[in-house]
């Protein structure tokens, strides 16, 4: 039986601090494998959010790591308006499977400026088994 909740969930820090500024590009993560996961979890930090700031995220899925993506979970069409969310968080949350072997994290800052603190991953699962820990995850510590 797993003790801790660390043992379960494979963690991996997607990007650190990205600096504000308007943005209108879309950025997407490489291919992410989602082997032995059920659902993975996305965190986005937000740091200094502008007036009138809109960002725009989603998970998309492939069967294969070089094929065509689709989004599985996103924040809408217009994107989230994420004024007065300065140094707040947006989750984003959805199964895997049915096609999605692999994944991208997708953000693009669309209006104002966003300044992101983060964007970090937590690959779970339903069947829970001992994983090894992504190299972003300095120190784990578990009583």
């Amino acid at each position: 039986m797993i003790g801790n909740l660390h043992d379960g969930v494979k963690h991996k820090k997607y990007i650190g601090h990205t600096a504000a500024g308007t943005d209108g590009s879309a950025v997407a993560s490489s291919a992410l494998a989602t082997a032995g996961f059920d659902r993975v979890r996305v965190c986005i930090e937000l740091g200094t959010v502008t007036s009138g700031g809109v960002i725009e995220a989603s998970i998309s899925g492939c069967a294969t790591a070089s094929g065509d993506f689709v989004d599985i979970v996103s924040l809408g069409d217009s994107g989230y308006t994420a004024t007065g969310k300065s140094e707040g968080t947006i989750i984003l949350d959805c199964p895997l499977g049915n096609g999605a072997e692999f994944i991208k994290v997708n953000y693009k800052r669309k209006t104002a400026n966003i300044e992101l603190d983060g964007i970090t991953l937590d690959f779970y699962s339903t069947d829970v088994v001992p994983v090894v820990q992504d190299s972003s995850v300095a120190k784990i510590v578990a009583v």
